[in-house]
């Protein structure tokens, strides 16, 4: 016996519901290809990329429009290429720290960066 709602908007709520759910749950399992930083280049703008590698150098700047410094980290990886990772939270790395990073590939003054959405300390 087939079920019969008595309104097909419910149908469609219920579907929306489930469709977001799915959406959320693939978006927190799914992450972009590990890459080597070397690999990285203009055709990758806007795209997601997972690089790791060790931090180079980190520098806080502080905004007056924002709470949290922008932290700027170059890192190298086993490629001998370095990026700017940039990171819109305060964060506690040392020089040499091994990190991986997961960010969206973007531009900033014609030089190639990765702003982060996650970063994992891996040493």
């Amino acid at each position: 016996m087939p079920l019969k709602l008595k309104n097909p908007k419910t149908l469609s709520l219920i579907l929306s519901i489930i469709g977001i759910f799915i959406i959320v749950v693939l978006a927190q399992i799914l992450e972009p290809k590990l890459v080597k930083i070397s690999d990285i280049d203009k055709k990758m703008l806007d795209e997601y990329a997972k690089v790791q590698g060790q931090v180079q150098d980190i520098q806080k700047i502080k905004s007056p429009d924002y709470h949290n410094p922008i932290v700027l980290i170059d890192l190298k990886d086993d490629s001998n290429a370095s990026i700017t990772v940039v990171w819109r939270q305060d964060i506690n790395l040392t020089q040499n720290q091994a990190i991986q990073v997961i960010g969206k590939v973007s531009e900033y003054q014609e030089e190639t960066q990765i702003e982060a959405s996650k970063i994992k300390v891996l040493s």
